[in-house]
Parts: structure tokens; sequence; C-alpha cells
């Protein structure tokens, strides 16, 4: 059975009583911090301090408040939270989803949906066959991919240009999303309707506690009147969902599914929707107007195009800590084969079981950009 304290990341009001209480108790902490950071954005990141020092300043309080991150991490491994995973589904397969829940994503589950169109006479048992050998399992995702089911912490309106894309052609990223060969997905696009299933998942299943607690922070920061990013993350489970984890099923043509993400659910509100312009004027116009010629460029006040929307100057530590690659006992971040430190390898959900995954896979890069003097986090596509 699904829990009953299922929680919403991105809403405090959701929050129970004894989060509500402990984070209450930690006010003081939080505010101090972000207030401290947003000061550290607007004196050196944005450049309005005459006395600019070439290194970003400290926040004083940064080593307590990861601490309480990792302590609410702990703490919410019991609750249950709302997720979000975007595919496009045959009304056969809506039906399987909600009778036997979700299976994870392997070879088999793919082979064994091919064949399920193949019978229905929607695909050729030769084009079948082909997506079956273009499979990014085999190759050297098999071990990223195998096993899991990919979803994300916060809801993405389905015009939104990192998920249209999962929407546009049955199979998913193990079955469709990297093919090519337009006569590959011509019949792909004629599968099924693009969907979006909510899920009610329990933190304990998945690895991203941490991930949660850094959302739950900054919704509370939001609380006290603070300004960090909604801080949306990827999750996945590499155990089997049960039927009553499927809370609703949002198909093409719904007024819910034309409406997620803006104005559903109910309340939600993408704060991350000019988040660089509400940080740099909630100071005080007048300080931002200074800037002159170094006026914040209008691209990073624009609407994103992952679900991983947040900007700013990274905290290379939070990203770490569930990809393995950060000691805590002396505060230095290992260097991961394969690739440097810094974001963690998923960025973006992905697809497993019968569904596809939440959003496309991106790779975040710091580059400086010359109109603040400081590192921005651009996001580049990179197929995985």
């Amino acid at each position: 059975m699904v829990a009953s304290n299922l929680i919403d990341v991105w809403d405090a009001k959701t929050f129970d009583e004894e989060l509500s209480a402990f984070l209450a108790e930690e006010a003081e902490l939080v505010r101090s911090y972000m207030t401290t950071d947003h000061r550290i954005f607007v004196s050196h990141d944005l450049g309005l301090s005459p006395e600019k020092s070439i290194i970003r300043p400290e926040n004083p309080f940064s080593s307590a408040f990861l601490a309480l991150k990792e302590t609410i991490g702990e703490r919410i491994r019991s609750r249950t939270m709302r997720a979000w995973h975007y595919t496009r589904l045959t009304a056969a397969e809506v039906e399987i989803l909600r009778t036997e829940g979700i299976h994870l994503s392997t070879p088999a589950t793919l082979r064994a949906r091919l064949n399920l169109q193949v019978a229905s006479g929607a695909l050729s048992a030769q084009i079948a066959d082909a997506l079956y050998a273009a499979s990014p399992f085999h190759s050297d995702q098999l071990k990223a991919r195998l096993g899991k089911f990919w979803m994300v912490s916060h809801p993405v309106a389905p015009d939104d240009s990192g998920v249209k894309p999962l929407m546009a052609h049955w199979g998913g990223e193990v079955g469709s999303m990297w093919m090519k060969d337009p006569v590959l997905l011509a019949p792909l696009a004629a599968i099924g309707r693009p969907c979006i299933v909510e899920f009610a998942v329990p933190l304990e299943l998945t690895q991203h506690s941490y991930s949660a607690s850094q959302a739950v922070v900054a919704t509370f920061g939001r609380t006290l009147g603070c300004v960090p990013s909604k801080h949306a993350f990827d999750l996945y489970v590499t155990t089997p969902l049960s039927p009553d984890s499927v809370l609703q099923v949002h198909s093409e043509g719904d007024p819910s599914f034309h409406a997620m993400g803006v104005k559903y659910p109910e309340g939600y509100v993408d704060v991350d929707l000019g988040h660089w312009e509400e940080r740099a004027t909630s100071i005080s116009p007048a300080r931002v107007s200074s800037i002159g010629s170094r006026e914040i460029p209008p691209w990073i006040c624009q609407r994103g195009r992952t679900v991983m929307r947040n900007a700013g100057p990274p905290d290379f530590t939070d990203n770490l800590k569930e990809s393995g690659s950060f000691d805590s006992n002396n505060g230095t971040a290992a260097l991961p084969v394969g690739g440097p430190a810094g974001r963690p390898s998923h960025t973006s959900a992905r697809s497993a079981g019968i569904t596809q995954r939440a959003s496309i896979r991106n790779r975040r890069r710091i580059s400086m950009h010359p109109s603040l003097g400081a590192p921005l986090q651009k996001k580049l596509p990179k197929e995985v």
C-alpha cells in the first residue's frame, strides 16, 4: 500500500507535522545561509560590490547548512513523494500499468513490449527486430539503464522542449529515443498517445533522499522569504512499483495533461521561471540598474530546456553527494572514472519498464559569462 504521508517536495503545505516542526527549528540557519548566499550572488557574482574580490567569498553557514540537508535526507527516507514520468503509451499499456504497476527496464521487457506491438499489427517484425538491435541496451550504456525506472520530482509542462521528444514517439529511450532512421521512427509516431504518469514513490526505494532534502529545504526557504531555486531532481527506483503507486495517468486531450506544470497540480508554481531576474531584483532595482552595460542577459531568465532548470554558481559538494564522489571526512571531491567531478552523470529522468524517461538527459557545463563575471551553468545535450 502507498504510504499515507505523501509529500510534494515543492509544496510546504504537504510536509507532515514532524518534518514541518524540524524545519521550523532550523529556520534561522536556513534563512542565514540563503540570505548570505543571495548577498554574495548580488555583490560578487553580479559585480555590484565596488571592491569585488577575485575569489568568490565563502558562506560561513555552509557547513551547518550541508549538515542540515544531510540530516533531513535521512529523516525523509520514510516518506513517500509524488513524482512524474513523461512517455507515450497505448491504451493496453495504460491498463497494464494500472493492473501490474511498473516493470523495470531490461532487454527482456523491451523485447516483450516490441512483441506486443508486432502482435497488434502496429509494427512489423522486421522493424521491431531493428529497434531491438539498435537499443542502447546493446552498448556500453547497459549498466546505466538496466533494472531502473526513472522519474522527475517536479511537474513539467508538456510543451517543454525537454519532454516533448519523449512523447513524440513510442518506445522510450531504450527503444526509440536515440533512433535517427526516419523509416524506423515513422510507425512509432502513430502508436499510443502522449502521457504523463503521476506516481507515489517511497524514498527508501531510491538513492535520492539527499536530493529530496535539497528540494524540501529550498521550498521551506521560500516560506521564509528567501529566493532559492526549486532544486528539481531526477530519481529512479530499482524495485518494481506496485499498481497502487500509480496515482494518475494524464493523457493528451485530458485537461490535466495540458495544464501540467502550469495550473496542475493545484497550487504548483515553477519558481525557476525568471529565477535569475527574481534574485537580481529582490534587493533593490536601483542597485541592479547600476550594472549598466553588464545588465543581466535575457536568456538567463528564460524557461529552461530540461527538467533541471536551476542556475547559478554550483555547489559541487551537493551534487557529488549521491554520485559517491564526495569525501565528507575531508571535504574533497574524488574524480569519478570516466569524467571530472561535478554534476552527477544523470541530470534528467530515464525510462524503464513500460514508460519512457521523464526528460532528455543533458550534461551541465560550467562557463564564464562575460556580463556577470561569474560561473553559470549551461546545459548541452549529450546522448548517452
